[in-house]
């Protein structure tokens, strides 16, 4: 599977709540199992890509491995664009609208 294909995989970002497994289900239920593994291999390189790292730690300074875990299959998830515009320059992670909505968030102390 080339790249370019597996950045148009079933997600489920487009259905809202308990709806998206089941509609997540569906749609990779029909795809072929060649192809998901094919993804998952293509996806395990893109995780490992250099510069992830560095993004990981940019934006969570002390996080863990799991957390690295978490981030990569995240920042996968928000589309081909997003992934390789912050891989090719980690800075950029913090234009990023979903980085911005996590700083919204975090409890001030």
């Amino acid at each position: 599977m080339s790249s370019g294909r597996s950045w148009n995989r079933p997600g489920g970002n487009a259905v809202p709540g308990k709806d998206r497994l089941k509609s997540l289900e569906a749609r990779l239920g029909a795809v072929p199992v060649d192809d998901v593994i094919d993804f998952q291999k293509w996806l395990d390189i893109c995780e490992y890509r250099s510069n992830m790292l560095v993004a990981y730690h940019a934006t969570f300074p002390l996080g863990s491995d799991d957390g690295f875990l978490y981030f990569r299959r995240w920042l996968v998830s928000l589309g081909r664009e997003t992934f390789e515009r912050v891989i090719a320059d980690p800075d950029q992670l913090i234009e990023v609208p979903e980085v911005l909505r996590l700083g919204e968030t975090r409890p001030t102390t």
